[in-house]
């Protein structure tokens, strides 16, 4: 992994050092310390440069050699001191920090931290500093090193993370920031500000958006899909029928009428009919519809054959009634009354044959 930086930032107090001065900045600085102890900078900055081959990754057990050097020099023997560390490398950015210093990752393409040396927790059996090698690196990321720990963090992502100013303005906010802090010396705390311009060829864009912007488009997007998602519901109802058809039956489950759609006004299937095509409209249809079918075609046959059975019954009725005849008011009684035959009916019934 190759890392470009802009050119860093620095915020000096007077009291700290930072590493490499000013007037050492290259274009192809890649180590850089920020501490309250020159001589243990000095000498760490030494060796790395000396015996680190940066175009492979930083190992720990390399790392410690070097810390243990500079912190056992000749006539300045420390236990510790407040040193924070950024080394760029093969592996991406090696991160050190002890004592009461912080090393922050900020993001601002997603305005969060990626990185809090405050977060580690030090393995005291294997260093004595909180080491890290960060692989998660992107063109546009902040690295920022400080002396003083207890930093508003808060504060720093937002300046970091604000798309309207530039790398000097940004540097000003947080110098602001940091003198609310105290180092260990009672002094405001020394910053070094690395900005990642490019990684392995992935250059940062000049006016990369604002996580709100984006934030924005993102809800633009949704309710683009939204609307879409509406306009094909409306524009063709996938859920009035099962392959898109209009000239396809439609079935209301709630009443099991069957509606047919506008061109099938003039349509008319017989039950006889439905019934033979039960099986080709099965393929068509889902179980559901399918079921309504055949229950309204069974409901629609039992109801023609019971209006059949009672046609039958009423014609049968109607052939066997008694007919009664009054006698007429001019007939004598004395005189013989023939009996009246009643008169022969017929009764047009397909089918049926009348009885004398």
């Amino acid at each position: 992994m190759k890392v470009k930086l802009d050119t860093p930032i620095y915020i000096e107090n007077g009291r700290d050092v930072l590493l490499p001065a000013r007037e050492q900045l290259g274009y192809d600085s890649q180590v850089f310390i920020a501490s309250d102890d020159e001589i243990v900078a000095r000498a760490l900055a030494s060796y790395i440069n000396d015996e680190f081959n940066l175009d492979k990754a930083v190992t720990d057990q390399l790392f410690n050699e070097a810390l243990d050097a500079a912190l056992n020099t000749k006539d300045h023997r420390v236990k510790r001191c407040n040193l924070s560390v950024a080394i760029y490398n093969h592996g991406g950015c090696y991160v050190a920090q002890m004592g009461s210093s912080r090393v922050l990752q900020v993001r601002p393409s997603t305005q969060e931290i990626v990185y809090d040396s405050r977060s580690q927790v030090l393995d005291i059996y294997s260093s004595k500093a909180k080491v890290e090698q960060i692989g998660d690196i992107q063109a546009g990321d902040y690295f920022l090193l400080t002396t003083a720990e207890m930093i508003d963090y808060r504060a720093i992502k937002r300046i970091l993370s604000d798309p309207d100013k530039d790398d000097e303005q940004k540097m000003n906010l947080i110098a602001d920031a940091l003198k609310t802090a105290k180092t260990t010396s009672n002094v405001t705390p020394a910053a070094i500000l690395n900005h990642i311009d490019e990684v392995e060829g992935r250059r940062r864009s000049i006016s990369a958006p604002g996580a709100k912007t984006m934030k924005y488009l993102l809800y633009l997007v949704i309710a683009a899909v939204l609307a879409g998602a509406a306009y094909y519901l409306i524009k063709n109802n996938p859920f009035a029928g099962t392959g898109g058809d209009d000239n396809e039956d439609r079935i209301d489950t709630a009443s099991m009428i069957t509606t047919k759609a506008p061109s099938e006004v003039d349509l008319v299937v017989t039950t006889e009919q439905a019934a033979e095509t039960v099986d080709t409209a099965s393929t068509e249809l889902t179980p559901e519809q399918l079921e309504a079918k055949k229950l309204k075609e069974a409901a629609d046959k039992a109801k023609a054959e019971k209006e059949k059975a009672e046609r039958e019954r009423r014609q049968e009725a109607n052939i066997y009634k008694d007919i009664k005849v009054e006698p007429s008011h001019d007939v004598k009684p004395e005189q013989d009354v023939k009996p009246v035959e009643a008169p022969k009916h017929e009764v047009p019934v397909t089918g049926v044959e009348p009885t004398n």
